[in-house]
């Protein structure tokens, strides 16, 4: 059976604790994580308007402010869901 990250995070009062605490406490994120709420509600505005132009014009100024993120982030991706993945069938 395959956990998604939420649930498993959810499941992991240890690890629920340091994202919660990092939520709230890391300012260094909170730009990055403003920039994409702000850009998701964009997203939503866009589809629920029926504008597919507006939404990839929109999607394609959002992967524009993350391009120098992309390879670390798909590092850290990886070994979270590696980790996951490990800890799951030790159980």
């Amino acid at each position: 059976m395959w956990m998604g990250i939420t649930e498993y995070l959810f499941r992991n009062p240890v690890m629920l604790d340091e994202a919660i605490n990092a939520a709230l406490y890391r300012k260094e994120i909170r730009a990055d994580d403003m920039e994409f709420v702000t850009c998701a509600r964009g997203w939503a505005e866009s589809v629920s308007l029926g504008s597919m132009e507006g939404y990839q014009k929109r999607f394609e100024e959002t992967a524009d402010f993350f391009k120098d993120q992309f390879a670390e982030s798909t590092l850290v991706g990886n070994r979270m869901i590696s980790m996951i993945s490990k800890n799951i069938s030790q159980k």
